[in-house]
């Protein structure tokens, strides 16, 4: 639930829908067993490269935070519940986390 992209993604709206790593495993072993993690991950990466969001090679990541005010002296008496506190380097900041990724095509 720290990264709201990944989150919209899958349409979790609290952390009681997001499966935890003991059950990503199992899944992941039974596509495995069966063959179809292939399948699955090359439909995946079509789907992805049809819609071009498929990085290339010499691809940079990197990451920036958007500051959201931290008080709640609004109407609603209520923090941005989509800001969440990160930590960057040994300073910790509150709002949106957003990666980027260009590469030398883009």
């Amino acid at each position: 639930m720290d990264s709201l992209a990944f989150s919209e993604f899958c349409r979790a709206n609290s952390s009681n829908q997001v499966p935890d790593g003991d059950t990503i495993g199992r899944f992941r072993n039974i596509l495995v067993k069966n063959g179809i993690q292939k399948k699955l991950f090359s439909k995946v990466f079509e789907l992805l490269r049809q819609k071009d969001l498929i990085l290339k090679r010499k691809t940079i990541v990197d990451s920036n935070i958007i500051a959201a005010p931290s008080y709640t002296k609004n109407k609603k008496k209520k923090r941005d519940p989509q800001a969440h506190s990160v930590k960057k380097g040994n300073t910790w900041h509150f709002g949106y986390k957003v990666h980027v990724g260009v590469d030398s095509k883009t």
